[in-house]
C-alpha cells in the first residue's frame, strides 16, 4: 500500500492530490491538484515504447485504441494531427506483447442475484 509521502503525478510530479475512487479492479485512484491528471500509483505501462509500432507517417510511437480477438488497432498519439493508424493480427503479433495486452478486454456485465431457497 502507498503511502502519502511517495505518490506523484505522472504527468507533472506534483505530489498534491486527491483519492478518487477505485478502478473496476480495485486499485485505488488519485486525481492531480495541479493538472487535474487521474492516475493509479502503481500503474506500469504493458505495452512499452519499445514494443509499440511507430506511425508510418510521421514516426511517433502508437497508442492502441482498440482490441478485437483477432487483431489490435494502434493509432498515432500526434492524433488529431496526424491520422495515422495501423492493424496488427494477433497471430503474428501476440509472442512480442504480455497476456496482459493481448487478453480481451473484461466485460462489465453482473451475474443476476442468486435467488434465496426457503429452509
Amino acid at each position: 500500500m502507498e503511502t502519502g509521502s511517495n505518490i506523484r503525478c505522472p504527468r507533472c510530479g506534483s505530489e498534491a492530490w486527491y483519492r478518487f475512487g477505485n478502478t473496476v479492479t480495485g486499485k485505488r485512484r488519485y486525481i492531480c491538484q495541479v493538472c487535474s491528471r487521474q492516475f493509479i500509483a502503481d500503474y506500469e505501462n504493458k505495452l512499452g515504447l519499445a514494443k509499440r509500432p511507430c506511425c508510418a507517417s510521421c514516426g511517433a510511437a502508437m497508442h492502441i485504441y482498440m482490441r478485437d480477438p483477432q487483431k489490435i488497432r494502434f493509432r498515432c498519439s500526434r492524433y488529431p494531427e496526424c491520422r495515422g493508424f495501423k492493424r496488427l493480427d494477433m497471430t503474428t503479433f501476440a509472442s512480442a506483447l504480455p497476456a496482459e495486452v493481448t487478453a480481451p478486454a473484461k466485460s462489465k456485465e453482473r451475474t443476476p442475484p442468486q435467488e434465496m431457497s426457503s429452509i
